[in-house]
């Protein structure tokens, strides 16, 4: 009878595809990261998100959500626990399986904005602040998988040094990464 069991799930294990075979974990599989478009808002102004997932797994994946929601970002006070803003907390998502399929190198870009405005709606204070960006992602065993991504950013007026500002030392920067295009 032993042998039996052995003998079917070596069959199962040749009938299935490589791809069912092996799990890699998301966390090896792709690179996850929330960029703000400048490191210093003013007052008011709408803060940009730019979030991007990065296929470097070395194989085309495919990452599986459990609803329509395939990303969500909370803004957080610096030192705080308590979340500031949450981009999904007003919106209705489908509440079926969808899924994305990235090929190796592939990256996957999603553009969130703020309005500086907390979750009653009130204007929040000048100050340090923390993004997080979360992927809610489903495993091959059906489970949910979230990778994190974070990110700092100062809603006050920039100092200026000279003839330039803060953001725009930290927008030289950022030319050497050279973020691509954003895909819809």
């Amino acid at each position: 009878m032993r042998h039996l069991a052995w003998l079917v799930l070596a069959a199962l294990a040749i009938a299935l595809p490589v791809e069912a075979q092996k799990f890699v974990r998301f966390q090896q599989a792709v690179r996850w990261q929330v960029v703000p478009e400048l490191r210093v808002v003013e007052p008011g102004k709408p803060v940009v998100f730019i979030l991007e997932v990065h296929n470097v797994s070395g194989a085309p994946i495919e990452l599986r959500f459990s609803s329509g929601k395939q990303y969500d970002v909370l803004v957080y006070k610096q030192g705080e626990w308590s979340e500031r803003w949450r981009w999904s907390r007003d919106k209705a998502f489908t509440m079926a399986f969808t899924s994305i399929r990235l090929n190796f190198g592939e990256v996957k870009r999603f553009r969130v904005e703020w309005d500086q405005r907390d979750n009653e709606g009130r204007q929040v204070p000048p100050g340090n602040y923390r993004v997080e960006a979360i992927l809610p992602l489903i495993n091959p065993h059906g489970r949910r998988d979230d990778l994190k991504a974070s990110a700092v950013f100062s809603i006050r007026l920039p100092r200026r040094s000279g003839a330039r500002t803060e953001n725009r030392y930290y927008s030289e920067a950022r030319q050497i990464y050279q973020p691509r295009p954003l895909q819809n």
